[in-house]
């Protein structure tokens, strides 16, 4: 049984992104989307003391209008300055050295397609979490489905035999018209990611930064193996 996972290809995601990667077989970056304003395609979340920090991406003016896969990051040099955020707040944290990876990977970075640094950075965290990603993309499958239908399309191309998502499923899947031959399954991965004592809803580079990427990795494969106890794979 192959599971599948779709999912927009993200910047410097929390650790519920990571933990849904690890469950599925095969997951898929849906880019041939239009990018949501506001969502965290281009920023990834940080918090320092008792205030919250976005680290953005800077994206142009009309970029809600554009697929995901075509915009281009509208800012000269922002690896340098991304370098210059992680550095400043996270230096004095236990566990720096283990971020490491991913700076030396915003140092190489020279493209600036938003769909190839996120892509090229989750799979940077993905091997410190010790699981390798084969990158697959929705664009490679350009379809004029929309929505649930979409969704289910791209699972039976990459011949899943079920689909794997979020809470966030219950809004944009359309049940009466989801093909009753593919099963799915909604798990609430805050619940697991909240419930955590080295975990948050921040950016899991934050998580590793102060604990290890060794002692994240072992909460994601304990909560990996709790899930696979209670939800019917």
């Amino acid at each position: 049984m192959k599971s599948i996972a779709i999912h927009q290809p993200n910047y410097l995601p929390w650790p519920g992104y990571f933990l849904k990667m690890m469950l599925v077989d095969k997951f898929v970056f849906l880019d041939d989307v239009k990018f949501s304003k506001g969502s965290y395609t281009n920023r990834a979340k940080f918090s320092f003391d008792s205030f919250d920090s976005m680290l953005t991406l800077a994206v142009s003016r009309n970029a809600h209008h554009k697929l995901i896969g075509d915009i281009e990051i509208a800012q000269a040099n922002w690896q340098n300055r991304h370098i210059r955020f992680l550095s400043a707040w996270l230096s004095s944290t236990s566990y720096f050295v283990d971020i490491e990876p991913i700076l030396e990977e915003l140092t190489r970075l020279r493209e600036n397609n938003i769909v190839s640094v996120n892509a090229r950075l989750i799979a940077v965290i993905a091997k410190m979490l010790a699981f390798e990603i084969e990158p697959a993309f929705s664009s490679n499958h350009s379809s004029a489905l929309r929505g649930s239908d979409r969704i289910a399309k791209l699972v039976q191309l990459y011949d899943g035999d079920y689909y794997v998502s979020g809470l966030g499923f219950n809004n944009y899947v359309s049940k009466p018209t989801w093909p009753a031959s593919l099963p799915y399954v909604t798990i609430d991965f805050s619940k697991y990611i909240l419930n955590s004592s080295i975990l948050s809803t921040n950016s899991i580079v934050q998580s590793i930064a102060a604990f290890g990427k060794d002692a994240i990795r072992d909460e994601l494969e304990r909560m990996k193996m709790e899930i696979k106890q209670h939800v019917q794979f």
